[in-house]
């Protein structure tokens, strides 16, 4: 069986190929914006990730407890 070498641009869409293309084209001051730590977040989505933050909490807490009480029967 020989196995045959494929063009992957072919298999990637138009539009991630030409973000792809894009990336591969920033400056060296662009670069250091996509690659810096810092990340502007909109008060209302910092809210949704701490509700959301909140929620996770209370749902592992809530699992520790019903295992907790299975284990006990």
């Amino acid at each position: 069986m020989q196995r045959r070498m494929v063009d992957i641009t072919a298999l990637i869409p138009l539009g991630l190929a030409l973000m792809l293309t894009r990336l591969a084209q920033l400056s060296k001051e662009d670069e250091v914006a996509v690659g810096s730590d810092e990340v502007e977040v909109r008060r209302e989505d910092q809210d949704k990730i701490n509700k959301f933050s909140r929620l996770h909490q209370r749902e592992l807490n809530l699992e520790d407890e019903l295992k907790a009480k299975h284990v006990r029967f």
